[in-house]
């Protein structure tokens, strides 16, 4: 059985800014959230997280060494990332809700993003220990 676990909250989250590829810690709460989902499963086989400090904080709570697969990183948000929401003009926000070919600049669209996490997924089911 696969898991999916987003990681604990951050300041950033916590802020309302968009949070990709930056690479702040878990805040206290986000340490929190973290213990309490890893005291809610009894036993984790495996564990996979992308590179960023937030997830790696969340994984460590698991109390076991996760494999690190870049290809579990957050959308890059390009030259948006690390901005308020606020920021992103209307029109940019509809079409990057509707258009899953849309791309902030310098950043990845939501089917490139599907696309990888597709990828590590399919080599998780492939390799039959999931």
């Amino acid at each position: 059985m696969i898991h999916i676990v987003r990681h604990g909250r951050t300041e950033h989250n916590a802020s309302g800014l968009l949070l990709g590829r930056l690479d702040p810690p878990l805040d206290e709460l986000g340490r929190r959230q973290a213990a309490a989902m890893a005291a809610s499963f009894r036993k984790i086989d495996r564990l996979i997280c992308s590179p960023l400090a937030r997830t790696r904080e969340t994984a460590a709570a698991f109390g076991i060494e996760p494999v690190i697969d870049e290809r579990w990183i957050e959308l890059d948000y390009g030259e948006y990332d690390g901005r308020p929401l606020g920021e992103i003009g209307s029109e940019t926000w509809q079409r990057w809700r509707t258009d899953l070919d849309f791309a902030p600049p310098g950043g990845e669209s939501l089917r490139q993003l599907g696309l990888r996490v597709r990828s590590a997924l399919e080599d998780l089911v492939a390799d039959g220990s999931a």
